[in-house]
């Protein structure tokens, strides 16, 4: 009678050894490719030249000079233009809102991709 207490405990140790080695398993994910990053604009900092490109850390290095100039675009919906962001680093640490030297109205992360931007 008393048999069912051995077979509960036993399948009791058995799903928790397989908890334990399913978490201590990790993260076999494998990393995004380039193609799967969202995309995003980045602005030159010294020549305003607008790219598109996957998400990556910034600055990032320009691809015509490589040196690391291109900034995160921000973009102003009253004037319509991209203006270049801090750096990405720089952005986390202090996430107060930064404003159009134009307009002075508030920058968004987003908007709409440009037209003659350099692909990268």
């Amino acid at each position: 009678m008393r048999d069912y207490r051995l077979w509960l405990a036993l399948g009791g140790v058995v799903c928790g050894g397989w908890l334990i080695v399913r978490a201590m398993d990790g993260d076999r994910s494998t990393p995004a490719s380039k193609d799967e990053l969202p995309r995003m604009v980045f602005v030159c900092r010294e020549s305003q030249e607008l790219f598109v490109g996957p998400a990556r850390a910034t600055p990032a290095k320009h691809p015509a000079t490589d040196r690391p100039t291109l900034m995160p675009g921000l973009y102003c919906a009253k004037c319509q233009t991209w203006h270049a962001g801090p750096p990405s680093d720089a952005a986390a640490r202090a996430p107060e809102k930064v404003l159009c030297p134009k307009t002075r109205a508030v920058l968004l992360r987003e908007g709409p991709m440009p037209k003659d931007a350099i692909e990268i």
